[in-house]
């Protein structure tokens, strides 16, 4: 005899959630995926990360600088007016971000004071329009999400704003997200953010998105017209809404940011740490310095190390982003029958004196003249910039 029995169907989820057993935060975010890229984001695999050096750890050009540009840490831009303050590259030792295995944090320092409605105080990171079109984020569907991660801290208590632009989109360019900071408490803040049918971003290696931190803007740059939380556009020069603080007019604060992180999906992993040799490489793309680099002369047709006389440089680490705006210091000359180096002013290698001056790859040369006759080779510095 055959018995048959029926029972009504039942969700597996609801009947898994019952039972008593530690699957903790991330299981039962897992649990609720809905599709295969949530689930792969919770348990977060593969590369995540679209900002380079986001733990502050290269500094190639040096750990603090009192200018304005690319000075310090790789990849973050620093701008001020009305004011003079330092950037610089500090060493964490403790605290929240240090927990996550952060060693490294960018700083801000307020060095003058100014109630001028023109002061501003800005930090900014720019990403090429291509990594944005192939990482996977649909910018024009408002159901896809980009999630922005970050320690952030002030000297002075206050609401500051973290902004992202498009700077090929007109009417909805704009992203602003406010946050608030008690004074000297790392602070991690996190926002999703979802695409926009209006945003434009080109598919090459110009900007397509920029990240600004914004520690200050004088009422010269703020007003009401400016929407938080959504994409809007730009009235006049409403980039911001108001600040309640005024940290430009506040003698010695600080700002310090680390542990940038932005990923595709509407949830933020931990941050993705990546080896100093891998970061380097991922930040030589924009800039690079080759020191101390050794090169022999070679003589021309008349046998002579006089105006023919041509000085191959070296191929780049990485392939750079655009070809680069190459500068050369620290120029030695090694003098035949001299045995000795010879301070470059001597040799007649200068600014003015290297043609070529590298494409992406490397691969240029310096041309010599009369007076660099007996040069046979030269010691120097290069740097390449390829930045945006």
């Amino acid at each position: 005899m055959t018995v048959r029995v029926n029972k009504s169907s039942f969700n597996i989820r609801e009947k898994l959630s019952e039972l008593e057993r530690p699957i903790g935060l991330k299981g039962s975010e897992l649990m609720k995926a809905e599709t295969a890229q949530e689930a792969r984001n919770l348990v977060s695999a593969g590369r995540r990360n679209l900002i380079i050096n986001g733990d502050m750890k290269v500094a190639q050009r040096g750990t603090s600088s009192t200018s304005t540009g690319y000075r310090t840490v790789d990849r973050i831009q620093c701008t001020h007016a009305q004011i003079t303050q330092t950037q610089t590259q500090q060493s964490l030792t403790s605290g929240d971000p240090y927990d996550e295995g952060l060693r490294y944090f960018f700083r801000v320092q307020n060095t003058s004071v100014s109630s001028n409605s023109t002061a501003i105080s800005e930090i900014s990171y720019r990403i090429e329009g291509q990594d944005i079109n192939q990482s996977g984020w649909n910018f024009k569907s408002g159901n896809s999400y980009l999630t922005v991660s970050f320690w952030v801290r002030s000297s002075l208590a206050g609401t500051y704003y973290f902004w992202l632009n498009s700077p090929e989109t007109s009417a909805v360019g704009y992203y602003r997200i406010p946050f608030t900071l008690s004074s000297n408490t790392w602070t991690k803040i996190t926002h999703s953010i979802p695409g926009n049918s209006g945003i434009t971003i080109d598919n090459d290696n110009g900007t397509g998105l920029i990240l600004y931190w914004i520690p200050y803007y004088g009422t010269d740059y703020t007003g009401s017209t400016a929407l938080t939380e959504q994409w809007s556009g730009r009235t006049g020069n409403d980039y911001l809404p108001d600040f309640v603080q005024n940290w430009c007019n506040t003698a010695s604060a600080t700002f310090d940011i680390t542990g940038v992180q932005l990923e595709v999906g509407k949830n933020a992993t931990e941050f993705e740490h990546r080896s100093y040799g891998e970061e380097l490489a991922l930040c030589q793309r924009y800039y690079e310095v080759i020191d101390n680099y050794h090169a022999s002369a070679h003589r021309g047709l008349d046998n002579n190390f006089d105006g023919h006389t041509t000085i191959t440089g070296p191929v780049y680490a990485v392939t750079k982003r655009t070809g680069p705006t190459v500068t050369i210091s620290n120029v030695y000359g090694w003098i035949a029958n001299n045995s000795g180096w010879t301070s470059g002013t001597s040799v007649n290698i200068n600014g003015t004196q290297y043609v070529n001056q590298a494409g992406i790859t490397g691969r240029w040369q310096w041309t010599g003249d009369s007076t660099s006759q007996n040069t046979t080779g030269v010691r120097l510095t290069i740097k390449a910039d390829a930045e945006l």
